[in-house]
């Protein structure tokens, strides 16, 4: 027996950083060698998905705002500024269109893909935001930028984990003030310009927290998802499983019934022509030397040699009696208990074939006496069975009772050395499938275990409680 393994975490009691944190926020565990692929994909294919709505998206909202310029701006810089920041941004788009529409959803480069294309949406808005401010020179210009760095929330929604998401996310939010003051450099001198750098990195931290909360959220809907589909087809083979099992049982059952009914019309016959040709024959004798033997009475002859052929004729009736009530059930099992009863079995047995038929008893015999009267009538059948079995069809020379008393239970086997047979291919008898069937019923179980020439064992094990 094996030493029970350590506990590899942290003692009962003790508290982890992680475990301070809201449960979507903490890693999950991978819990099957598939999940981490599994997430992966299925990580590329939201990433296609995302992209390719939200280039939809952003392209329609792009144009359909175009035409509201002309009421919202006065004609001048402002507004040639604007259409030249959307024409921009369209160009961007589309080409996100084609790439997205194109891209397999398990494509490797996606992810990196999504971030590259917005970082050069963000790139146009920055540069046609700065076009607008360099000219104006107005404190008030900056607001764009503070509105523009809204545009880097989005980018939460894409699926990587934090030791990526940190330098994406700010390598792509460095593309806004990368086009408004880079490529503008007049535009450093606005007041509270570098002000500006602050929202960039609030957006940039908020982005990153929520990202990471989207990031855990899924990783948890994916993984249960999967062990639940795992649990599911557990279940459906489990439950196919059990159906055949059942199916098949079922079928035993039935034909074990089919065959117990016959067996016993077959017993019923059995028996009827042993009372009619033995016991029938035997009484009608005696009926005819007591009408004898009172026609003898009442003339006054000798009727000493009658009284001797009716107490033979009663003799022989005694014993076709016995005969016939101990194929039933051996009296000695209810008298004597098992061990006298597989003795009057071998001993029988031995008499009927001139087969060699051996008892052996290992263990205490009182713990097999301990057995209730079911037990040991299921056990004396199993020896009964396979010892018949093995006299009729396996031709032995010699046979071999075996009773192990153990601490839990009594464990009876049955060998022969005769010609064997393949358990794998041969089916075996409803006799065996009874002795199953009994001994199951009381805790029990039975095996068989043979090869073609090398003998046959069969072994029935039963607690000494009875149904566990």
């Amino acid at each position: 027996m094996t030493a029970p393994r350590a506990p590899t975490g942290p003692p009962e009691g003790d508290l982890r950083p992680s475990d301070l944190l809201p449960a979507f926020l903490r890693a999950e565990a991978v819990a099957h060698a598939d999940d981490e692929a599994a997430f992966v994909a299925f990580s590329r294919a939201l990433t296609r998905q995302l992209g390719l709505l939200g280039a939809v998206a952003i392209t329609v909202a792009t144009v359909a705002w175009w035409p509201l310029d002309a009421w919202v701006l006065p004609p001048g810089p402002t507004a040639d500024g604007f259409a030249r920041m959307r024409l921009h941004a369209i160009a961007v788009e589309l080409v996100s269109l084609l790439v997205f529409y194109r891209a397999s959803p398990r494509a490797p480069w996606i992810v990196p893909a999504a971030m590259g294309l917005y970082a050069a949406v963000l790139l146009a808005f920055g540069e046609g935001l700065g076009a607008i401010a360099a000219p104006s020179a107005q404190p008030s210009t900056t607001l764009w930028l503070a509105d523009a760095w809204l545009g880097v929330v989005p980018m939460a929604c894409l699926p990587m984990p934090i030791r990526w998401r940190i330098p994406a996310v700010a390598a792509s939010a460095s593309a806004l003030p990368a086009g408004f003051f880079l490529l503008h450099p007049a535009n450093l001198a606005l007041p509270g310009a570098l002000a500006q750098l602050s929202f960039g990195g609030f957006a940039v931290a908020f982005t990153v927290v929520l990202g990471e909360a989207v990031w855990q959220l899924l990783r948890r809907m994916v993984f249960e998802r999967r062990a639940l589909d795992r649990a599911r087809g557990d279940l459906e083979r489990l439950t196919a499983t059990l159906s055949e099992q059942v199916a098949e049982r079922t079928s035993s059952l039935q034909a074990l019934a089919r065959h117990l009914e016959g067996a016993q019309e077959s017993e019923r016959r059995r028996l009827a022509h042993d009372l009619h040709d033995d016991l029938g024959q035997q009484l009608t004798a005696m009926r005819y030397t007591l009408a004898r033997l009172e026609s003898r009475a009442a003339t006054g002859g000798d009727v000493g040699p009658l009284v001797q052929d009716l107490e033979a004729l009663l003799a022989g009736t005694t014993r076709a009696t016995r005969g016939v009530v101990t194929r039933l059930r051996p009296r000695v099992l209810d008298d004597l208990g098992l061990i006298a009863a597989l003795e009057w079995l071998c001993e029988d047995a031995q008499q009927r074939t001139d087969v060699p038929c051996r008892l052996s008893i290992d263990g205490d015999a009182a713990t097999v006496d301990a057995l209730t009267a079911d037990a040991a009538l299921a056990l004396f059948r199993t020896a009964q069975e396979a010892s018949t079995n093995a006299l009729r069809h396996a031709a032995p020379s010699c046979l071999s009772v075996e009773v192990r008393a153990t601490a839990d239970g009594v464990a009876l086997s049955v060998v022969d050395d005769g010609v064997g047979f393949d358990p794998t291919a041969v089916q075996t008898g409803f006799g065996l499938l009874g002795l199953r069937e009994r001994l199951a019923a009381l805790g029990g179980a039975v095996s068989v275990t043979s090869a073609p020439g090398h003998g046959t064992r069969v072994a029935a094990h039963l607690p000494l409680g009875g149904v566990p």
